[in-house]
This record gives C-alpha cells, structure tokens and sequence, in this order.
C-alpha cells in the first residue's frame, strides 16, 4: 500500500495506520497460527487457529504447503506473515563489541561468528539481536543465531509451494524472550525459561535478562520420565556451569511437572501466565478467545517485540525486499511530485488566466465609467484617461475650493482688511480688477499720483496679509500679491 511505502508504520509505539501481523510455528504435527491487528497503541488478538498435519496423506513438505495454505486462505489479507524456525535447528552465540550501531556490528559479526560455527560460514544463514546496550561506555552485547541454509531454504521452498513470502523467518524462542522481556524487570540475577512445544522441549539460561545458553530436547526421544529426567540434567549442568538460578519460568500446562521440578531441585518454579501479562503487553483479546487457547509461540511470533525487530535468518531475501521497497518508493514519489507539480503548474496557468481576464474586464468597465462621468475623455488607454481624470479634478478642486466654507471666510478676510486699510478716495484709485486664489491675490488698477502710489504699498503692508509688498514703479499696476497662511495671518 501506498501509505506503507511513503510513512512510518509507527511513531514513539504509535500504529498510524491499522496493520494485520500473522505469527505462524510449524512443528512436525501441527501448524499453529495466531493474527495481531494493531491500530493506534491497542494489539488486538482477532484470531488463532490450528491444522493438523497428520490427517493429510501427502508428503511432509507437500502436507505443510497445503496446511498453510488452508490458514492464510481463512485469515485473508495481512500486512506481515512472520514465520517461526524451531531453536533445534539453530546454534546460538553471545558475542560482545565495543560499539552499539547495529550497521558496525553487521560489518564484523560474521569474522566474529565463524570459528563457533560448527559448518561452513558459507552455508550459514545468521542475524543477531542486541539483548544489552550501553551508550555510555559504547558496549554492545548481542546473541547470534546461525542454522544451516538448508534448513532456511526448506522451509521457504514450504512456502513457495503454497503461493506465500515469509516477511520474516525468526526463532521460536528468540521470539518468546521478546515477548517475555516485555513483562518482566529482570529484577533477578538468574532464571531459566523452559518452553514445552510439541515436539521439542527448549531451555535457556539468562543471567541479568540476557541469554548465556540455549539448548533444545527432542521429545521422541524419550519417554515422558526418561524426559524429565534429561530436562533435569540439563538444569543441574546449567547451576554448575552459571550458577544456581533463582528462578525456573515454565512455558506449559502440565503443573505437575513444575511441581516435580521444585522438588528436584528446590528452585523457585512457576508458570508463564498469559492471563496475568495481558495488560503490561497492551494485548486485548476477542471477546470469543481464551487465553488458555491460545498457542503462544505462534503468538510470540506475531507480537510486535522491539527484541526481535527486524530479525530474521531470511537476510538475502529480507535484502531483495527492502530494495525492492526502496525501489517502488522512488518509483511513487516521483510519480506523485510529477503530479504534484503539473497539478501545480495547470493551477498557475487556470489562475492566471482568470486573473488577467478579471483585469481586462475591470480596466474596461472603469474606463467606461470615466467616459460616462467625463465626456471630454476620448481615448481608450486607461493610464492616459486615469491623467486626464487627475488633471480635470484638479481643476475642479480649485474651483470648489474657492467657495468652499473655509475658503470664503478668508475672502471675507481679505476684502474687509484691503476695505479698512485702503483709502481709496485720497489714493484716486481706480480698482480695475481683484482676483482672490488660494494662495494670492491679483490687483489691477491705477492711482492719482506717485505719493499715492507709495501710500498704496504702506496701506498693503498694514493689511499685513501678504508675505511680501513689492515696490510699485508705475501710476498703472498690476501685482500678483502671495498670501499668509492661515497659521501666519492667526
């Protein structure tokens, strides 16, 4: 899906989108499937389910192909099919490194690896998990688990044959641990886990929380005695190599073995609780399921453990996938910028069109108006009857101007001080014309005599409405007189 291929699946153990993990644990007579749907923070267990192998008449591999292939077609679509190989066919390592990155420990762990190899490296398939980690003193203690690759390409042919691609192929036990992991504070020094499948009986020693030895019992052979008795050996061998455990966790329905074992070796012992863990593993259950009925290792499996991530003795084939994911991701994102961007561009062009016939429209529609107010425009350049507006507004303004309210009581102003100050009839003046703007006053006229003259400019100057008098030279003037303002004349 597109949304897996361009978004994280979770952030900070949030599920953004709804994700089906189906966890299956093949043993020679059964296949044990359980399905986890997570969606947001909540891990719903919707499903669990077996088929026995034996009621089929085909061979071994061909009866596991068709049993798996009845289980995914009742489980439908999923997002991850994790897949789980019995710890019997693995040898497991714990290694240390003075680095934490996984990437530096991938570069060296297989020069590490190989002389503990009981076969060729180049037969092995191996991955690893850090069960210890500190930054501080950047120091990395991981377990490694290597089988043969034959027993990884038998049991991926398996699902070949029934039309199906593991997402992962991990360890059974590797998976209980980090299911385990996450309900426990490791609060003890040492404890053992002891896990009953059906055909095999796994024990490993931890120390702190973390693996120091996994060894596996084949239950056919031996009888159910002869089985306690070499599981109790094994126990005793581990005290004696790693210390006395404090505690012994079974992973089985048969209480009274765990009891046997308490008395045997007068060790605290108890059973694995599903019941009990529900809540500190955020898991929740159908409201038709039991936890009784449940098959945990196939449910380990499908449990989203932070232990396990990534895993997987598929790494070849986990490789080719994630380039192919990486591939189809390129692939996507470029199809969606190229959208992105004709999409964007398509936007600008429609836009722009629109906006450049809005303008016309608008131009064509204002220079219409100006024409029906202004019947002296006759061109049809806007810019050029936008001036011509200005020009004629202006004028109008003038003309408005002078008889506005304020304007005419300054005329008054200015008549009634030249009335007072000039006394026209000693002067002989003959006032032929008297323009009142703005900002001037323009007289034209005449006086009797050059004493008039010269008292004609004293009177203006006492008008003291003028910022400047000219000398008047001749009998006959005319003068362009420039007024105070208004903030002078107060």
């Amino acid at each position: 899906m597109i949304q897996q291929l361009l978004f994280p699946e979770k952030i900070n153990g949030y599920y953004l989108f709804s994700q089906k993990r189906v966890g299956l644990h093949i043993t020679p007579d059964k296949i044990y499937a359980t399905v986890i749907v997570a969606h947001g923070k909540t891990l719903k267990i919707v499903l669990s389910l077996s088929v026995a192998l034996d009621q089929k008449k085909e061979p071994s591999s061909e009866k596991t192909s068709l049993a798996i292939e009845e289980i995914l077609k009742k489980i439908g679509s999923y997002d991850y099919l994790i897949v789980t190989l019995s710890s019997s066919y693995v040898m497991f390592k714990e290694l240390s490194f003075p680095f934490t990155s996984k990437e530096k420990i991938n570069l060296v762990i297989k020069y590490e690896l190989e002389p503990y190899l009981p076969f060729p490296l180049a037969e092995a398939a191996f991955d690893f998990c850090i069960t210890n980690s500190n930054e501080k003193e950047k120091q990395a203690t991981i377990v490694t688990a290597a089988t043969q690759i034959k027993h990884l390409k038998e049991c991926l042919h398996i699902f070949s044959e029934a039309r199906a691609v593991p997402s992962a192929v991990t360890v059974d036990i590797l998976d209980f641990y980090g299911l385990y992991i996450t309900t426990s504070t490791f609060t003890l020094a040492q404890h053992i886990l002891v896990i009953f499948d059906d055909a095999v009986v796994h024990v490993a020693y931890l120390k702190n929380g973390n693996f120091k030895t996994i060894r596996s019992i084949q239950k056919k052979n031996f009888t159910a005695d002869e089985l306690f008795s070499s599981l109790i050996f094994t126990l005793q061998s581990f005290t004696q190599e790693y210390g006395q455990p404090e505690k012994i966790v079974f992973l089985t329905n048969d209480l009274t073995l765990i009891d046997k074992t308490h008395a045997q070796l007068a060790v605290h012992c108890e059973q694995f609780s599903l019941i009990k863990n529900l809540s500190t593993l955020n898991l929740e259950l159908s409201s038709s399921m039991h936890p009784n009925d449940l098959n945990l290792l196939s449910l380990s499996a499908a449990y989203p453990s932070v232990f396990t991530t990534d895993f997987t003795l598929a790494t070849e084939e986990a490789t080719i996938a994630q380039s192919t994911i990486f591939k189809h991701q390129i692939v996507i994102t470029s199809v969606l910028t190229t959208i992105l961007l004709v999409a964007m561009a398509t936007h600008t062009i429609l836009q722009v069109h629109t906006l450049s016939a809005a303008i016309e429209k608008t131009k064509s529609t204002v220079l219409k108006d100006l024409k029906k107010n202004f019947p002296t425009i006759k061109s049809n350049n806007l810019p050029e009857a936008l001036k011509r507006v200005k020009q004629i507004v202006s004028k109008e303004e003038e003309i408005w101007y002078s008889f506005s309210n304020q304007t005419r009581r300054s005329f008054l102003k200015y008549l009634y001080e030249l009335s007072t100050k000039i006394e026209s009839e000693s002067l002989g003046l003959l006032l032929k014309k008297m323009v009142i703007n703005k900002d001037t006053i323009t007289i034209e006229g005449s006086v009797r005599s050059f004493a008039a003259l010269t008292q004609l400019e004293q009177e203006l100057k006492a008008t003291d409405l003028f910022v400047h008098i000219p000398e008047l030279q001749k009998l006959d003037f005319s003068e362009s007189l420039t007024i105070k303002s208004q903030e002078e004349l107060l």
